[in-house]
């Protein structure tokens, strides 16, 4: 039969326009791709593949916004294509629009359950909402259903850091590597799993992989900058951190991290320049108060009897240490000051210089004319080390000696200890000694009596000491910080972990010896000294020469406690 010249060729089906685009898609073709999606829709505005991969190709070059409203005019046409779904999520998550990312990704994972990018990219949004519980089992759905997907794993391990079961994350990040040796991101986790399970030489290796990867990303060399920092190599690290501020300018953590550098080479004008780029870091957010809205900030004007509300920041030794500039401050000119600090705090600092007033932190603060962070202080003030307050600037009160006095032993050299921190410190498990055993070698000095501080971890320990290691434990009955200092007040020595106790033992002018780990410490101890400008003539430094020696530091210990004693 003749074909009718004169009907109009239909063109290709639906259909067959949409394996082309595919085909295109697949081959790389996007510029072509791209320009046969348009002319689709010109012509046809219903077709759902063209919006689709118009969308998902404006999603790769970054065009975000015409994206977005593209992948949503895709899913009106494909409400069941998990993969539409799924493309329209990630942009809304990379957006930071994540209850709306997750609900197209949910959507997707019920249109087509077996997707496994669904899956992995719902992941992700629950893990940028501190969901770890959801974002774990996401992923681990993605894994089951594509079990090759090395960034399933990778995120994996990073998830799994964030909730500190460390050796479960190296187990995926080694998965992630066996699968793709050259994935920077697992390698980078990797790091801080090995670091996390208290391996810094096999963590240094990963993280040194991790740079070599991915040159360009800033958080490597600034990881990579904490780990020499924490193992004292000052010189390498303040390298890493001025190399991750060439790559990010404006890095927070980088900025404070190298503030903390030099402040504990005792170089301060820098120190306390750089120590103010904290309040931009998310990580310190739980530990530094919001400032009271309306109050303008004190950056250090001519006071003219006006009223200043200090807003203690940290943790306890934080507040402790900088609590001698109160008086220095109020001599200034303030008409008024008022600390916002800790409850455990208030009965001890009522014994401060220069408050007027001591209010719970918990609690809204008076209105007043400016208002200034605690740990500001000495940058405000020009603090260097010749004019750092000396103590003591705290005292016991009476009341509470007289209260604590008869639970003391009554003879011998009374020393105190504490031999553990608080276990949400991120350096406690370098701190704080494993236990009270540790400390065996002081009980064969003669003549001394053992009184435990000991609040909160070690605490059960204490109050059940060994048979051979008689001790007087104190610890459970202290309601506070004044309880602290009143039983302090009464004894001869502390002999302390990296914990607020040395420096409430500073302040009151006790005689403390403090233990040092060979990874990390407060940035106040410095470097090699066996003292501390803070407090001198009364703090003694017992440094470890590498991660986990402690035996070493004990045995000095007690050997200058014999020499003391004797």
């Amino acid at each position: 039969m003749a074909r009718d010249r004169h009907r109009p060729d239909p063109g290709p089906t639906d259909a067959q326009i949409g394996e082309r685009l595919l085909l295109l898609f697949r081959q790389g073709a996007f510029a072509e791709a791209e320009t046969l999606a348009r002319d689709t829709i010109a012509l046809r505005p219903d077709h759902g593949m063209a919006w689709k991969t118009l969308g998902t190709l404006l999603g790769m070059r970054g065009a975000f916004p015409e994206a977005l409203t593209t992948l949503r005019r895709a899913t009106q046409l494909l409400p069941d294509d998990a993969e539409t779904l799924t493309n329209l999520g990630f942009l809304l998550r990379e957006q930071g629009w994540h209850e709306e990312a997750e609900h197209h990704l949910r959507r997707a994972v019920a249109a087509n359950p077996s997707h496994a990018k669904a899956y992995f990219v719902l992941g992700v949004t629950l893990q940028a909402q501190n969901r770890s519980a959801e974002a774990e089992a996401a992923y681990r759905q993605a894994i089951r259903l594509q079990p090759g997907n090395a960034d399933a794993h990778s995120n994996l391990g990073s998830l799994l850091l964030t909730c500190q079961d460390f050796p479960a994350a190296e187990l995926a990040c080694r998965e992630a590597l066996r699968l793709q040796p050259g994935h920077g991101d697992a390698w980078y986790n990797l790091g801080s799993a090995l670091l996390g399970q208290r391996r810094p030489l096999e963590a240094e290796a990963a993280l040194r992989e991790s740079i070599r990867l991915a040159p360009h990303l800033a958080r490597g060399h600034l990881n990579l900058g904490t780990l020499l920092h924490r193992t004292h190599r000052l010189a390498e690290a303040e390298a890493a951190y001025r190399q991750a501020l060439a790559l990010q300018e404006e890095y927070p953590l980088a900025r404070f991290n190298l503030g903390l550098l030099h402040l504990q080479r005792g170089e301060y004008a820098p120190g306390w320049s750089l120590y103010e780029a904290r309040f931009r870091i998310a990580a310190l957010a739980l530990t530094i108060q919001p400032p009271c809205p309306g109050i303008p900030i004190w950056r250090g004007e001519d006071p003219a009897g006006a009223t200043l509300l200090v807003i203690g920041e940290q943790g306890f030794g934080d507040h402790i240490m900088h609590a001698r500039f109160l008086a220095g401050l109020k001599a200034r000119g303030f008409s008024r000051l008022t600390l916002l600090t800790k409850a455990p705090l208030i009965p001890l600092f009522a014994t401060l210089s220069g408050p007027d007033a001591l209010l719970d932190e918990a609690d809204p603060a008076p209105r007043h004319d400016w208002q200034v962070f605690l740990a500001s202080l000495p940058h405000l003030l020009g603090i260097t080390e010749v004019t750092v307050p000396c103590p003591p600037f705290l005292s016991a009160l009476p009341e509470r000696i007289a209260a604590w006095r008869p639970l003391l032993p009554v003879t011998g050299f009374r020393v105190g200890l504490v031999w553990k921190g608080a276990a949400d410190n991120s350096n406690d498990a370098w701190r704080s000694l494993p236990s009270l055993r540790a400390l065996r070698p002081l009980w064969e000095v003669p003549g001394v009596a053992f009184v435990s501080l000991q609040k909160g971890a070690g605490e059960e320990e204490a109050s059940c000491p060994p048979a051979d290691q008689p001790l007087t434990h104190l610890g459970t009955g202290i309601r506070d910080f004044a309880d602290s200092a009143a039983i302090i007040a009464q004894l001869d020595l502390v002999i302390c972990v990296d914990t607020a106790m040395a420096h409430l033992a500073g302040a009151l002018a006790k005689p403390c010896w403090v233990l040092l780990p060979g990874f990390g410490h407060h940035w106040l101890w410095m470097e090699e000294r066996t003292d501390s400008p803070w407090y001198p003539g009364t703090l003694r430094l017992f440094r470890q020469q590498g991660p986990n020696e402690w035996e070493a530091v004990v045995a000095a210990v007690a050997r200058a406690l014999a020499e003391t004693v004797c």
